[in-house]
């Protein structure tokens, strides 16, 4: 059994389950005592590339961006008729500075061109491109004969420009040791731009989807894409570019939520550059929660606030959320069956369902961070997913704004999951807070004691955090 289980077995075949490595938090380092620190993990021996450098100098204030894609709204919010062009005119506003990012690395200089990353990551970040292990998906979910492998493993990197790093730099102080943990604080200024890269493990060879797609060399625990196990030490291998996502706060477009997410995705039949071949899968700017929408991937529903651009390609539609909500191919909002228990048996799913979308996932973003990604809860025997349709499952189909937390007592995130899913349970790890920080979206009554509390496995897929070398346990 590899040391770092992730692997599929039968009954316990939940990726949410698999494994169920119950993770000792107080016995794993998730942080360096330096929250500033680039990575852990030294580069290779013999390396002579350029490494990633965390971009943290973020300003105390910028003025008030320019936000030309405003221009295509005639002054009202995003509409299914409008998003299209307000989509595009936001891919333009940072094509130089992903192009620069994506194609000439060893030139790029984040802080010059005013981007930023979130502290407390060294841990989960790789020396070279500073990217952290994000999903695997199950390749059947696809629906391509022509994809050789059982799972489709992908690793991201995010940033963060000007406007938005000054609230990076009023959240987190100057030594990000003490944050500010209030709502106000958290907030993002208009015209904050988040974008995310995210590469995949699967190769041209494995999947022609990717034929063309930029490359990059990463230093990391590779993932068998048959077995879902990761390798059991560091080693070099290529990744290559799946999707990336770019979210804005903009209230104009978005006055309900705040935020417009868009996604762009590799399509290799268009011709020309890299860039030119990242087109738009669509953009998302409420969770449509009038709409209850049946639960089987592939099924579209009439929505409102969710455009998808029917020319992308086919493999990015299949991995699209609940009745055709926004969500990429990198993101899991599509369950396979057996990766969830199914609440009408109370046993793992048999088909798969879609449970999620770009904002709903985003929508618990708070600390403490109380409610899981996805609608239902995590224990150590799996994701117990939500009755679809119920109450509890539309707690994450709403449209608040980011001031205000998906449950009462937190506090808001403004929709930012690399503060509440990632940098804030390894600043409170490492500052040895109160294991009670970190609860880990399990119901009271399936909490562990405190000096034994763990991550479930779930968790653990999506956040990116260390396994351990423990054997799983077996419901």
């Amino acid at each position: 059994m590899p040391p770092l289980c992730l692997q599929r077995v039968p009954f316990a075949v939940l990726r949410s389950a698999v494994c169920l490595l119950a993770v000792v938090l107080s016995s794993v380092s998730l942080a360096a005592d330096n929250p500033f620190a680039n990575s852990q993990t030294p580069p290779p021996p013999n390396y002579k590339g350029p490494l990633f450098q965390l971009s943290y100098a973020y300003p105390k204030s910028v003025p008030p961006p320019p936000m030309p894609w405003r221009a295509t709204l005639g002054g009202q919010p995003i509409s299914m008729d409008t998003a299209s062009a307000y989509t595009n005119a936001l891919r333009d506003a940072v094509a130089a500075d992903m192009q620069a990012l994506v194609a000439n690395y060893a030139s790029w200089n984040a802080a010059k061109r005013g981007w930023y990353n979130q502290p407390w990551l060294s841990a989960i970040r790789e020396p070279i491109h500073g990217m952290f292990r994000a999903t695997n998906t199950d390749g059947s979910l696809f629906n391509d004969p022509a994809l050789k492998l059982k799972f489709v493993n992908n690793f991201a990197a995010v940033y963060y420009n000007s406007t938005a790093a000054v609230t990076l730099g009023r959240f987190w102080g100057p030594t990000a040791q003490t944050p500010t943990l209030t709502t106000a604080a958290a907030q993002f200024a208009e015209g904050s731009l988040i974008v995310k890269l995210a590469f995949t493990e699967v190769t041209a060879a494995d999947w022609p989807v990717m034929d063309g797609s930029p490359s990059w060399s990463i230093f990391s625990k590779w993932m068998d894409p048959n077995s879902g196990a990761p390798a059991g030490t560091n080693t070099m291998f290529n990744v290559q570019l799946m999707q990336i996502d770019v979210i804005v706060k903009d209230t104009q477009a978005a006055p309900k939520t705040g935020w417009v997410f868009t996604t762009l995705v590799y399509d290799n039949r268009v011709q020309g550059s890299f860039w030119d071949r990242m087109i738009p899968l669509g953009a998302m700017w409420g969770n449509d929660p009038d709409v209850n929408s049946p639960v089987q991937p592939g099924t579209r529903a009439p929505l409102k606030e969710t455009w998808i651009n029917s020319a992308s390609p086919a493999y990015s539609q299949a991995t699209l959320g609940w009745g055709g909500r926004l969500s990429g191919p990198n993101d899991q909002a599509v369950q396979a069956a057996g990766e969830y228990i199914d609440p009408g048996t109370g046993k793992p799913g048999t088909v798969p369902v879609a449970n999620s979308s770009c904002m709903s996932c985003h929508s618990p973003a708070q600390w403490q961070f109380q409610s899981f990604l996805l609608p239902g809860h995590v224990n150590n025997s799996g994701y117990f997913m939500a009755t679809p349709g119920s109450p509890e499952w539309f707690r994450w189909f709403q449209d608040r704004p980011g001031t205000q937390p998906m449950d009462a007592g937190s506090i808001a995130l403004d929709y930012d999951m690399m503060f509440a899913f990632k940098a804030l349970p390894a600043w409170a790890q490492s500052t040895q807070k109160p294991l009670d920080n970190l609860r880990l979206f399990m119901r009271p009554s399936d909490m562990l004691s405190q000096k034994k509390q763990a991550a479930p496995v779930m968790e653990r897929n999506y956040n990116g955090l260390p396994f351990n070398a423990d054997k799983p346990k077996q419901p």
